[in-house]
C-alpha cells in the first residue's frame, strides 16, 4: 500500500505502508523492529494514541480524521514517549525526519491505496 497526499496533488508520503487493523497488528506496531526504512511506514486504525515504549528509534506521527485530514503532526518522536489526538481515527507512524521533507500540513488530506 501507499500513503498518498491528496492536497499535493497525489505526493507520495509513504510508498511501503503497512495497515495495522486488527488487535493484534495494531497492538504488535513497530515494536521489535530495529528500523523503518525512508519510503516504510505504518498506518495504525482506529488509533488516537501511541507509544514507543521499547522502540530503538524516533518516529514522526500523523493523526488523521476518519476521512484522512491530517489534525496533527508530531516529529521526531523519541523513544519512551506518548503522543495522543482525541479527535483522530487513525495514526501514520513513519522515521523521523521523513516529514520534513515531504509536503505536509495540518489540514492536507491524505488515503492509502
Amino acid at each position: 500500500m501507499q500513503l498518498r497526499n491528496l492536497s499535493r496533488e497525489n505526493q507520495v508520503l509513504v510508498a511501503n505502508l503497512q495497515v495495522a487493523d486488527t488487535l493484534w497488528k495494531r497492538l504488535r506496531g513497530l515494536l521489535g523492529r530495529r528500523q523503518l526504512g525512508e519510503d516504510e511506514g505504518m498506518v495504525i486504525v482506529p488509533c488516537n494514541a501511541v507509544h514507543t515504549i521499547g522502540m530503538s528509534f524516533s518516529l514522526d506521527l500523523l493523526f488523521l480524521s476518519r476521512n484522512g485530514n491530517v489534525l496533527r503532526l508530531e516529529h521526531d518522536v523519541r523513544p519512551w514517549s506518548m503522543r495522543f489526538c482525541l479527535k483522530a481515527y487513525a495514526v501514520v507512524e513513519v522515521p523521523a525526519g521523513v516529514l520534513k521533507h515531504r509536503s505536509c500540513q495540518v489540514g492536507d488530506r491524505v488515503a492509502w491505496e
